[in-house]
């Protein structure tokens, strides 16, 4: 590292460390010293034209500026970390910094480490003022922070669209917040892959796998295997946030999700939400758990602000809360229609809040498939299995899959389909079990509270409660069949 990088981030000066920084220094560098012994690990990046390949150890942050200088900043700058590169930074904020002003791509296939005792940790950072910006990750990241936040990537373009990918390792761990994978864009598309291991600790603030922020464009992520895990121990925990300002937003995930939450703090697996006047799209096929204490537990969330939203799968959920709302799968659409098409088990469980297995909303048409298995229980609250709601326009539920909802002091109901102004439909082709100590007990349930409910069913359904109202089956509307 130049003198000039020294200065930047206030190396000058000389840090008391812990005994735990010491050990940990000294066990890098004794790595370190083994790889310098050999020939090809002489540190060096080269220059071609706008292409820049670098490779062997460096021991403080690589940057655009004193590492090197692309010939024309305007055009596509493409930097490369080779196999054999190692960049190891101690107390300072970033391992790669790589900046264009015109479109940029920076891949790592080496090792790439921040451990910094004294402020934020980033390992790799690439940014465009005008073009886009792509940051791909097929070897190791690792950006640790005691004191302060903590990012493994983080790509952006102001007016570009902005792609991230990773096929091998991220750990990222910071005091006040961890972001595996940040993305974000304020006028471009944002496009982002995973197939390794991803994972963000955090200690007083959020903790997300990837973050996927964009303004006016269109976000999507797609997945092919791998884990993704997320934990805070004060703060909110999400596996994947995908948002924008106004854009579509589509997620198509793969990968295995683990989000837990600190106490009185929300848990996400999947956060995806379109703003403005952008549709909401989740196909989840990977198995998502997601844990809070005292706080909101959602599996997947797909919603939009003004557009319709669409959520489907065949991956398993199990959502878990010790005293919020739980709800394993949620369709939300404010002011659009919703349609849910899930295969996969879904588990909902609170103790004190009310518990969701499949949960539908919808200012217009609500349409709901069940094909999989699903358990809803609370303890203090109420239980749905399979929930979905029109607040204008229809609400179909379709079920093909055992249900089970169960509370002890709330009112529990298996399979059930409500519209406030216009019919409620609900088709049963699975087994149906509900029970509830004090609270009503609806097998299957079809509610419109001003048009006509419909209700078919071909499946054996049981309801009871000890100490109130117990029924298999209700119709409820102006006319009922």
């Amino acid at each position: 590292m130049t003198r000039k990088s020294k200065a930047r981030f206030g190396m000058s000066r000389t840090y008391k460390l812990t005994p735990a920084a010491k050990a940990l220094r000294a066990a890098l560098f004794a790595g370190v010293a083994v790889a310098a012994t050999v020939p090809t690990a002489q540190a060096a990046c080269v220059v071609a034209g706008n292409t820049v390949t670098c490779t062997g150890f460096f021991g403080g942050t690589v940057n655009t500026g004193d590492e090197w200088t692309v010939v024309t900043p305007a055009d596509m700058a493409s930097i490369v970390f080779d196999l054999n590169t190692n960049i190891q930074v101690f107390d300072s904020n970033f391992g790669a910094d790589s900046f264009n002003t015109g479109a940029i791509s920076t891949i790592n296939n080496g090792n790439i480490s921040v451990y910094n005792e004294v402020g934020a940790a980033v390992a790799m950072r690439t940014s465009s003022s005008t073009g886009n910006a792509t940051a791909g990750n097929n070897g190791s990241i690792s950006a640790i922070s005691t004191v302060s936040y903590a990012r493994g990537i983080v790509v952006s373009s102001t007016n570009g669209d902005v792609t991230a990918s990773n096929t091998g390792s991220i750990i990222s761990s910071g005091a006040t917040s961890s972001l595996g994978v940040f993305a974000y864009s304020t006028n471009g598309d944002i496009t982002a892959y995973n197939s390794g291991d991803v994972t963000a600790y955090s200690g007083t603030g959020i903790a997300n796998g990837f973050r996927l922020t964009g303004g006016t464009g269109t976000v999507t992520f797609n997945s092919n295997g791998g884990n993704i895990t997320a934990k805070s121990t004060s703060s909110q925990a999400i596996g994947i946030v995908a948002t924008t300002g106004n854009g579509d937003v589509i997620v198509n995930n793969s990968s295995d999700i683990l989000a837990q939450s600190g106490p009185a703090s929300a848990t996400y697996g999947i956060f995806a939400r379109a703003g403005g006047f952008g549709d909401a799209t989740v196909i989840n096929d990977g198995y998502i758990h997601a844990i809070a204490a005292n706080g909101l537990s959602t599996g997947v969330l797909a919603a939009s602000n003004n557009y319709d939203v669409y959520l489907g799968g065949t991956g398993h959920v199990f959502a878990e809360s010790t005293g919020g709302t739980v709800r394993a799968v949620r369709a939300l659409s404010f002011n659009g229609d919703s349609t849910v098409n899930v295969f996969g088990d879904m588990t909902a469980t609170s103790v004190s809040g009310n518990a969701f297995g499949v949960q539908s909303y919808a200012r217009y048409v609500s349409d709901v498939f069940s094909g999989g298995d699903v358990v809803a229980t609370s303890t203090n609250g109420a239980a749905f299995g399979v929930y979905g709601q029109a607040a204008r326009l229809s609400s179909i539920v379709t079920n093909a899959g055992d249900v089970q909802a169960s509370s002890v002091t709330g009112n529990a109901s298996g399979v059930m389909a409500r519209s406030n102004l216009a019919d409620a439909n609900v088709f049963n082709y699975g087994d149906v079990t509900v029970a509830s100590a004090n609270g009503l007990a609806y097998g299957v349930y079809a509610l419109a509270d001003n048009d006509n409910a419909f209700l078919l069913n071909y499946g054996v359904v049981d309801a009871s409660s000890i100490t109130n109202d117990a029924s298999a089956l209700v119709s409820i509307g102006s006319e009922q069949s």
